[in-house]
C-alpha cells in the first residue's frame, strides 16, 4: 500500500496503520489491499517519472535584476536534465524490449498463479523471438488470454493472442507450457511469461 501511495502517488491507496490509538488488524488491512488498492491498477496510470514533491524556498524579496549569466545557467541545467531523462528512457525501453526487467516486471506477484481451471481467461504475456515480416530478427512480448488448461501436471495451456500484437503469419491460438522457472525472471529468456497488465 505504501509503495502505491508514496511511490506512485495514488492517494486512494493510503490507509493508516492505526487510528485514535487503536491498531488496524492484519485482516482489515489485507481486505483494504485486496478490495481497494490492487484494483487501482486498472484505473490509475503508472507515471514514467518519479513524482517527487520537493520543498521549494519561500518567496524572498530581490534587489536588482537577474543577470544574463544566471538565466543561461537555468536554461543549460534544464537542457541537461532533459537529455539525461531522454537517455534513461531510451535505455529502459531497450531493456524492456529485450525482456530485461521493466516496470511491468516490478508489478508482478512473487509467485506464479496455480495451473488449474481458475487460470481460464487469465491475462498473460509471453516473450518470443523470431523474424518480422521484413525478415529482421526481433524479441517481443505477446499478450492474450488463457482459453483452456490442457494439462495441469504438465503445465500446458491454450492461449488466444490479442490481434494487435500478432504478425501476418502468427497463429491466433497456440499451445504452450508455462514453466515455473520462466515466471517473471530478472533476465527473461524466450518463453518467459507473466501477468499481462493493461496500461
Amino acid at each position: 500500500m505504501l509503495i502505491r501511495y508514496l511511490g506512485l502517488v495514488w492517494v486512494d491507496a493510503y490507509h493508516p496503520w492505526s487510528r485514535n490509538g487503536t491498531d488496524f488488524s492484519p485482516a482489515h488491512l489485507y481486505k483494504f489491499l485486496v478490495d481497494v488498492v490492487i484494483p487501482l491498477k486498472d484505473e490509475k496510470v503508472v507515471p514514467d517519472d518519479p513524482l517527487v514533491d520537493l520543498p521549494a524556498p519561500s518567496e524572498m524579496p530581490t534587489l536588482g535584476t537577474t543577470s544574463c549569466d544566471a538565466d543561461g545557467f537555468d536554461d543549460n541545467y534544464n537542457e541537461r536534465v532533459n537529455i539525461f531523462k531522454s537517455k534513461w528512457r531510451s535505455k529502459r525501453d531497450s531493456r524492456m524490449e529485450r525482456g530485461e526487467g521493466g516496470k511491468w516486471s516490478k508489478m508482478q506477484k512473487d509467485t506464479p498463479p496455480k495451473i488449474d481451471s481458475s487460470l481460464k481467461n487469465y491475462d498473460i504475456e509471453m516473450l518470443f523471438s523470431g523474424t518480422d515480416d521484413a525478415g529482421e530478427p526481433f524479441i517481443n512480448w505477446y499478450n492474450g488470454k488463457v482459453k483452456d488448461v490442457l494439462n495441469e501436471k504438465g503445465r500446458r495451456v491454450l492461449i488466444e493472442w490479442n490481434t494487435d500484437c500478432l504478425g501476418t503469419k502468427d497463429a491466433r491460438i497456440s499451445k504452450h507450457r508455462l514453466a515455473i522457472t520462466k515466471w517473471n525472471p530478472e533476465n527473461c529468456p524466450e518463453g518467459a511469461w507473466r501477468h499481462y497488465i493493461r496500461e
